[in-house]
């Protein structure tokens, strides 16, 4: 266990923690509630288990950050902050399938499509 996997561990757990800031400060924005730790708290946790849910949270920060030093970092093309930016879009884009992407945790219905907030409307099936 070398300095890179404990620097990929406290950047992780840092990310978290500021995304997660974040995510608590949208409804002041006037942007939806995102409770990512809620979400997950429904997922896989019993009622009153809060503790646990957001240490969850932040392992699985920390194991996203661990699989782009190990697995993206050296192979993704630019400057660090468009690598980083650039993985960050897989961990959102593999949310998509569950329904967990969108604000709230929900895919988005609207004039008659499917779409991920940010991203251009999907095709109804």
């Amino acid at each position: 266990m070398g300095s890179k996997f404990g620097a990929g561990v406290v950047a992780g757990l840092v990310a978290t923690l500021v995304m997660t800031i974040l995510l608590y400060l949208a409804p002041l924005m006037g942007l939806p509630e995102m409770n990512i730790p809620g979400m997950l708290g429904t997922m896989f946790a019993s009622p009153g288990t809060g503790a646990t849910v957001l240490g969850l949270h932040f392992m699985m920060g920390a194991i996203l950050a661990l699989i782009y030093a190990y697995g993206f970092q050296a192979v993704l093309p630019g400057a660090p902050w468009l690598r980083g930016a650039l993985y960050g879009v897989l961990p959102y884009l593999s949310a998509a399938p569950s329904g967990r992407a969108g604000p709230g945790g929900r895919l988005v219905r609207s004039g008659g499509g499917l779409y991920l907030p940010s991203l251009p409307p999907l095709p109804e099936r």
